[in-house]
């Protein structure tokens, strides 16, 4: 499992199965920091745990934090950060973590209409950056973005009706949001 792999593996999970806004993480205060704790578990094992946070006027900064446990730390041992700040000259997301001991960091600034622009990139796995493409880069946003998405979509679920493309540095993918709530056969808890 990849460390975005398992951020997005928690973000999905807990989208489906909790109702963020029954945990005051949605609230309509925006000067108010909110943060909501998780633990991802597969069949009773914790696996991993993360915080989601939103801070400062009108929700301006978003952090998510995690780490592997139990017997996932044995084939991936990841701890991380991931952060962005939101103003009116666009979007800085960062990311710092430890991936198998080895640092990583990413500093990427997204500009509406804009190719983003990578300023720090240090991976273990990667010597250098995914260059964004014009076919797909001007429209692309931060792992960050897509959760802020999907938390602002409970009040307006329209946004969370379409494709968007995904770009962390490392690699860029599509992610389809359907707007449909999760069944209950549906949830692997």
């Amino acid at each position: 499992i990849r460390p975005f792999s398992l951020f997005t593996l928690a973000l999905v999970g807990t989208m489906a199965s909790k109702t963020l806004h029954a945990k005051g993480f949605d609230r309509e205060t925006p000067d108010k920091n909110r943060s909501l704790p998780f633990t991802l578990r597969w069949k009773k094992l914790r696996v991993a745990e993360m915080l989601f946070s939103v801070s400062g006027e009108n929700g301006k900064y978003w952090n998510v934090s995690g780490r592997t446990l139990g017997p996932l730390r044995l084939v991936k041992n990841y701890e991380g950060e991931a952060r962005q700040n939101y103003d009116t000259d666009g979007q800085k997301y960062m990311l710092k973590g430890w991936d198998q001991g080895f640092l990583e960091n990413r500093e990427i600034l997204f500009r509406s209409g804009e190719l983003p622009v990578v300023k720090d990139f240090v991976d273990r796995t990667a010597k250098n950056p995914l260059t964004p493409d014009l076919s797909w880069g001007k429209a692309a946003i931060s792992p960050m973005g897509l959760f802020r998405q999907i938390v602002n979509s409970i009040r307006q679920p329209s946004l969370c009706s379409e494709s968007i493309i995904v770009y962390d540095g490392k690699r860029a993918y599509t992610v389809k949001l359907n707007g449909r709530r999760a069944l209950d056969r549906d949830l692997r808890i």
